[in-house]
């Protein structure tokens, strides 16, 4: 029998892509834990399955009458943004991670117009990089629905007040600060904010192919959606990436 987990913020375990050193050797403890394949998982109403960067599946494990689940997979699903310090060998969830700070020719007054490019920089000790970031396309109200509802019948319409805005989204890696290091981007990375100035909740459980989520490393591209529910009365809201904690700098977008 199938047992159902209901997930709000979960202590999850690692899938963070760490790289255990030898640190590390003293603090591992061998353990017999399973993974639990008859454990399905709803997140905000929704039956949702974690999985990997690859587009694996990651089952929840069972050790000693409690359920874990992987930390990265779960915090982006609820907007929590999760980073990895080697060094330390410590996940960093939320505000304790930097975020990316953005350079260029935006600003939540003066935003990027559609198709133009941005460049941002991240010198945090979890991210390293410079990139160009684009808004290519949006779609909002029954053209959003038509897509949205034709990549899954099942999704559900948005709710009372709210239509979708999809957002066709273009990263490209210029370079990457550690040799061989990969970059992760998904719709976390990306927040809707309405024109009255108040950030949208990251909406989970709704995909549109190409998906945004991706992993570059340097000199690599990628181009895909990123799907939002909008106040239908909000004409200009912006989208941004990469704000400090304060909410301040970034790079903005229009949508329009």
């Amino acid at each position: 029998m199938k047992k159902s987990l209901k997930v709000g913020l979960i202590t999850a375990v690692a899938a963070v892509s760490m790289s255990i050193g030898a640190v590390a050797d003293t603090a591992l403890e061998e353990i017999k834990a399973y993974l639990n394949k008859g454990v399905s998982i709803e997140l905000q109403g929704n039956v949702w399955t974690p999985k990997d960067e690859d587009g694996n599946v990651l089952h929840p494990i069972t050790y000693n009458g409690s359920t874990y689940l992987p930390v990265r997979a779960v915090g982006e699903a609820v907007g929590l943004k999760v980073g990895w310090n080697a060094e330390t060998q410590t996940v960093v969830l939320g505000e304790g991670q930097p975020a990316a700070p953005a350079s260029g020719q935006s600003s939540r007054s003066n935003p990027a117009k559609i198709g133009t490019k941005v460049n941002v920089t991240a010198d945090g000790f979890i991210d390293n990089y410079k990139a160009a970031i684009s808004v290519d396309e949006t779609l909002r109200g029954d053209d959003a629905w038509k897509k949205v509802s034709a990549a899954n019948p099942f999704n559900s319409k948005p709710k009372d007040g709210y239509e979708y805005l999809l957002a066709k989204i273009s990263v490209k890696m210029d370079s990457v600060g550690k040799e061989g290091a990969k970059v992760d981007i998904s719709r976390v990375n990306f927040t809707l904010v309405s024109g009255e100035g108040k950030d949208y909740d990251t909406l989970i459980g709704v995909v549109i192919d190409p998906d945004i989520r991706t992993s570059l490393y340097e000199g690599a591209s990628h181009t895909g959606w990123a799907v939002y529910q909008v106040k239908t009365d909000d004409l200009k809201p912006v989208i941004t990436f990469g704000r400090e904690y304060d909410g301040s700098g970034g790079a903005w977008f229009s949508t329009k």
